[in-house]
């Protein structure tokens, strides 16, 4: 109740009762702000018979906020990419893909340090590590593996012995000796989620290009027949072509042959000189899959991975899908 309420109440209740006198009246519609529109009310000459009625301020209109603009809605952080794709699960592989329909020991593998290991149905092997290859083959027996007599460590063309172990659409694991030196671990590498990623050939045709100590951009056509060039500290600026054909065409496999033909010198003044030798380089490529943003929901753009090798040179390229 506000205090004029309060005040006019007891006015009320005063009248009725006949008791107070028009001095204390006063004095109570003074202390409560005054009486209603200044007309005395303490029964005196020209009074009003009836109460004068409680002040009533006048109304104020709606305090109404000003109308703001309407907001632009937050872009949802997880939602795809445009352009990407969501990732494979190796738990429901897509139909025909090496994980669904594989040996068990070829594919890709990968390892935390960011080794690369390609091993094709037959057993041709080619892993990147740490600023050297090892280049061959394995012969599997069930779950277990060994080294086969031509495979070398590249740097040095050491010969490499060593054997091993798989656990299916997990892991390789195992020991290896270079050169007759001391055994060190193989692995353990992961089997990659691009294993269940059914693929066919036009999943390659189109532009790639990578950038860095091996720069590469590859024009490739429906068939597997590219051109293009290199670039970077590590290989010079050749012009090549050659193909990246199907490891197994009639099959959905994630696994390529590579094979570059004798790559041209391409430098023109001021630019490094072509490195990659005489010969043919051959090897092995798979897609790979790298984020396209922070979350898994953003999705993955495709990405070619290759190592290839000639007896005078080899090379890891990565080139993006250029989209």
């Amino acid at each position: 109740m506000s205090p004029m309420k309060k005040c006019v109440s007891r006015v009320s209740v005063a009248r009725a009762l006949a008791v107070v006198a028009a001095g204390a009246l006063c004095a109570v519609l003074t202390a409560c702000g005054g009486g209603g529109g200044g007309e005395p009310i303490d029964g005196s000459a020209g009074a009003s018979s009836t109460a004068a009625p409680p002040y009533v301020p006048p109304a104020t209109p709606s305090q109404v906020p000003p109308s703001l603009p309407p907001s632009t809605p937050r872009a949802d952080p997880y939602a795809p990419v445009a352009g990407s794709e969501p990732r494979p699960d190796l738990l429901a592989p897509q139909p025909g893909s090496t994980a669904a329909v594989g040996n068990g020991s070829e594919g890709i593998y990968g390892s935390i340090a960011g080794d690369v290991a390609l091993i094709g149905a037959s057993g041709k092997l080619l892993r990147k590590s740490s600023g050297d290859w090892i280049i061959g083959s394995i012969t599997t027996t069930g779950l277990n593996w060994v080294f086969n007599p031509e495979t070398i460590q590249f740097m040095f063309s050491d010969p490499v012995t060593g054997s091993g172990t798989f656990s299916p659409l997990k892991s390789m694991d195992g020991t290896f000796s270079a050169g007759g030196r001391s055994s060190t671990p193989w692995g353990p590498l992961t089997y990659s989620v691009e294993n269940a990623l059914a693929v066919n050939q036009l999943s390659v045709q189109g532009s790639w290009q990578s950038d860095g100590a091996v720069g590469l951009s590859l024009a490739i056509d429906s068939q597997g027949k590219f051109t293009g060039t290199t670039n970077g500290y590590s290989v010079g600026n050749c012009a090549i072509t050659g193909t990246l054909t199907q490891a197994e065409p009639s099959t959905s496999k994630n696994m390529f042959a590579v094979h570059i033909d004798v790559p041209n010198n391409s430098a023109t003044q001021g630019q490094m000189a072509c490195t990659l030798g005489t010969s043919p380089l051959d090897g092995l490529a798979a897609i790979v899959l790298t984020p396209a943003g922070t979350y898994v929901g953003n999705g993955y753009f495709r990405s070619i991975v290759m190592t290839v090798s000639s007896p005078q040179t080899a090379f890891t390229a990565v080139p993006d899908k250029v989209r």
